[in-house]
């Protein structure tokens, strides 16, 4: 969603979830570690090449996923 305004984005987002509501996976990247807490159901860190880390968002805070991201997980 970078780059898009405010209305865009939220179409995008809405969009998005209603398609994932029917049992349909989502895969995305996002520089921006609130917009991955707020809009997933689990979380993948990969570095140099591997998982590092896997697990449900509601065992994810913003530091830990920002150690993970930079491979300190």
């Amino acid at each position: 969603t970078r780059g898009l305004d405010l209305e865009s984005t939220n179409w995008v987002w809405n969009y998005l979830q209603s398609i994932s509501s029917r049992h349909t996976a989502i895969v995305f990247t996002s520089p921006e570690t609130d917009e991955i807490l707020m809009m997933s159901d689990r979380i993948l860190v990969f570095f140099e090449g591997g998982v590092i880390m896997d697990v449900k968002t509601a065992d994810m805070d913003t530091n830990l996923l920002s150690r993970a991201i930079a491979g300190k997980a």
